[in-house]
């Protein structure tokens, strides 16, 4: 037992020394081998990765809706290049500080301590001090988590009626459940070119959004709907394949719907 926690001193202690020299921190709690593995192996939200290589281009803008430690923001900004954008919100206070230093070298990041939905407001985030990936603004002090605390909300329509209108705009959302009100708050001005947004059907539930309305937010304007896919392959689906494809996810998992909008 010594020797085992002396080894898992050392892996940790040698693992905060590569990332200050790469410049990438990823949160202690969670374990070296995670650690390594999803971020800097570059195991984490691979077909994710591979959507945003594949649609957005230089001068884009990126919008994060839970960028948690910055890790998408930071390949999205390595895509768009100086002409382009990112934008990027994190509400948990836990992980904001990772953010901040994980994003203050990369040029073009603005980052926001605030969380995302329909209306401008005030609303209480649950999330765990030793789970940095799992906040939630839905079913508080019952899902979400231990810690309780309460976060500014702002929709998204300022931010996009302020950007350059020749712009592509690509949006992703994972936010724990909290996507359809995301989504809403971009209300009826100008919409992004592309959005990926996470479905999880059990906090989908607890949230109380029916798959139809989910979908049927981005029928009705014009999205072409898929499921992303191995390797950024995007199946389309009719919303009875969207349902067969929720029936079909565990309690546990998720899967990513990519709207697009004709070009």
């Amino acid at each position: 037992m010594i020797a085992h926690s002396w080894k898992g001193r050392l892996a940790r202690d040698l693992l905060d020394l590569y990332e200050r020299a790469v410049g990438f921190r990823t949160p202690r709690a969670e374990g070296v081998r995670a650690r390594f593995s999803a971020f800097h192996l570059r195991h984490y939200q691979q077909d994710l990765m591979a959507f945003l290589r594949a649609h957005l281009t230089p001068a884009s803008v990126f919008i994060d809706v839970g960028a948690n430690i910055g890790y998408v923001s930071r390949a999205a900004a390595r895509i768009v290049g100086p002409g382009g954008k990112v934008l990027a919100f994190e509400p948990n206070p836990s992980v904001f500080p990772l953010l901040e230093k994980n994003c203050r070298s990369i040029p073009g990041i603005a980052i926001h301590n605030l969380a995302v939905g329909e209306q401008a407001g005030v609303l209480s985030l649950g999330f765990r001090e030793n789970q940095t990936g799992e906040a939630s603004l839905l079913a508080p002090g019952r899902e979400a988590g231990d810690v309780q605390v309460p976060v500014q909300v702002v929709p998204l329509a300022s931010y996009l009626a302020g950007l350059d209108p020749a712009a592509r705009v690509v949006l992703k959302i994972d936010v724990e459940g909290f996507e359809l009100p995301v989504l809403k708050g971009l209300g009826e001005g100008r919409l992004p070119d592309g959005i990926v947004a996470e479905y999880n059907p059990r906090w989908q539930r607890i949230g109380g959004f029916a798959p139809r309305t989910f979908y049927e937010w981005f029928s009705s304007r014009g999205y072409r709907i898929h499921i992303l896919g191995a390797g950024a392959t995007l199946t389309p689906a009719s919303f009875a394949e969207f349902q067969q494809r929720i029936d079909a996810t565990s309690e546990l998992d998720s899967f990513d719907v990519v709207g697009l909008r004709p070009a």
